[in-house]
């Protein structure tokens, strides 16, 4: 890799951490960090989706989706409810968690 690929990687790289940090600063205030906000963002976008659905939209691994998941079901911001196939699990946002994420 030449130098300046290599620089032009390392501001994005640079740059990507410096957004994510003032993110979750701004989320700190609702309890929530960028990780959860770019999943509840994939739902308030898309509409209910499984948890599958999620982590290839996000292209994260599905161990992070799940703990995601769990943490914001436990405060409240989404709801597993069966899908149509009772082996699948929907997620949804709680009527309040779409109040709140306006």
């Amino acid at each position: 890799m030449d130098t300046l690929n290599r620089e032009c990687l390392h501001q994005i790289h640079q740059s990507a951490r410096l957004l994510s940090k003032k993110a979750n600063e701004a989320l700190v205030a609702y309890d929530l960090y960028m990780s959860q906000w770019t999943v509840l963002f994939c739902l308030d976008t898309f509409g209910p989706k499984t948890q599958k659905d999620i982590w290839t939209y996000l292209n994260v691994e599905a161990p992070t989706i799940t703990r995601t998941v769990t943490r914001l079901e436990a405060n409240g911001w989404v709801k597993r409810v069966q899908g149509k196939d009772k082996r699948e699990n929907l997620i949804v946002m709680t009527d309040d968690a779409k109040a709140r994420f306006e």
